[in-house]
């Protein structure tokens, strides 16, 4: 006895298994996808078990029983339907209202999709629906809601087949209170965006001022004076190994309650002047760049005036070096908020550098720590 399982794929009849008394085996196209019980003629239960079901599987198949006296066939549809999650995405201000999407991907066949808010009003969505190359469909629709359209917005993904629904709902409030939160959204995109591209950090010792301590991991520096310690000749600053011509660039620096230090970038120009000159009273306002904390108070102005209205401590500082834009940001990671912004004249090529606060003779002074974690990644988008 035999029974051949076959599939009509394009008006074309494809085999897919025979299963024989003493043995059973697939075409090589369904390969570990398919079986059949063991004692199947014994039982009479010569049933096929499909695997991985993909949307080809789609159709009609045939099972064909012979014997040396006779056979019989019999034929059944097979109708493969997927559903999947949805989720909401926040996309930032839009005109006058703030822009929406949900997305989806793993649906057959096509599904169709529609906005609703709480009161059963329909919106009317950007929507693009995708097909793989495995046939499952994607799903990306956008939509603006005004400052009106409070409450529940609803987006709702349907497969046509077997009527299945999945769906996401997002809670609006009001104007003020939709504009407060799309803004603390998008600085923290903003900051997120920033600390994909954190870069490892470390400290190098040939350009080290001879009071300051480097830690054995080169990521940690402070003012370690001696009790017969002279007043102080060149500027304390430690510069990092790494330089930077273009591209992206992010680290972190701890400052832990240190009222006193400086945080930026200098030209290579600099930094050669830093090892020429046996003293220097400060740096010099060209080719440096920095946020600076003098007892308290934060350097340039504008920087001392965000920092005012924050009540959030800053024990972190955020360094995003943007050589495409020439810009130094410096972020507050307590708040993921941008505390300041330079712009950067062109340079060949940029050094991080570090300048912790004095202490007195014979004392350690407060210590900066680069952050290690150099495997942070964050999303473009902020999902919720």
């Amino acid at each position: 006895m035999e029974v051949q399982w076959k599939k009509i794929t394009d008006g074309q009849m494809e085999d897919i298994h025979i299963y024989r008394e003493f043995g059973s085996k697939p075409t090589l196209k369904y390969l570990g996808r398919t079986s059949s019980p063991t004692d199947g003629f014994a039982t009479g239960n010569v049933s096929l078990t499909l695997k991985n079901i993909q949307p080809a599987d789609e159709g009609t198949y045939i099972c064909s029983v012979k014997s040396r006296d006779q056979s019989a066939d019999t034929a059944t549809m097979l109708s493969i339907a997927g559903t999947s999650e949805v989720f909401f995405e926040i996309l930032g201000p839009q005109g006058q209202g703030l822009e929406l999407a949900c997305r989806s991907h793993g649906w057959f066949p096509k599904p169709t999709v529609r906005w609703v808010t709480q009161d059963k009003q329909r919106l009317s969505p950007d929507t693009a629906i995708h097909q793989d190359s495995k046939q499952l469909f994607s799903v990306l629709s956008r939509v603006t809601v005004t400052g009106e359209q409070v409450g529940d917005i609803t987006c709702q993904i349907l497969n046509p087949l077997v009527q299945a629904e999945k769906k996401t709902t997002l809670r609006l409030s009001n104007h003020d209170e939709l504009k407060t939160r799309c803004d603390a959204l998008s600085r923290e995109l903003e900051f997120r965006r920033a600390r994909s591209y954190m870069v490892p950090i470390t400290l190098d010792e040939a350009w080290n001022h001879s009071e300051l301590a480097v830690s054995s991991d080169q990521r940690t520096v402070q003012h370690k004076p001696s009790a017969q310690s002279p007043n102080i000749t060149k500027v304390p600053v430690v510069v990092g190994r790494e330089a930077f011509a273009s591209g992206h660039h992010y680290w972190e620096v701890q400052v832990w309650d240190g009222l006193d230090w400086e945080l930026g970038v200098l030209t290579e120009t600099v930094r050669g002047r830093l090892k020429e000159r046996s003293w220097w009273d400060d740096l010099p306002e060209d080719g440096v760049w920095s946020l600076r904390r003098v007892k308290g108070e934060y350097w340039p102005e504008e920087a001392d005036a965000k920092m005012q209205s924050h009540t959030v401590q800053l024990p972190v500082v955020g360094l995003h070096l943007d050589l495409e834009q020439s810009t130094l940001s410096f972020y507050n990671i307590g708040t993921s908020d941008r505390i300041l912004e330079i712009s950067i004249e062109g340079s060949t090529k940029l050094y991080p550098f570090l300048r912790p606060g004095l202490s007195k003779a014979g004392e350690k002074g407060k210590p900066l720590t680069i952050n290690p974690n150099t495997d942070w990644d964050f999303p473009n988008r902020v999902l919720c």
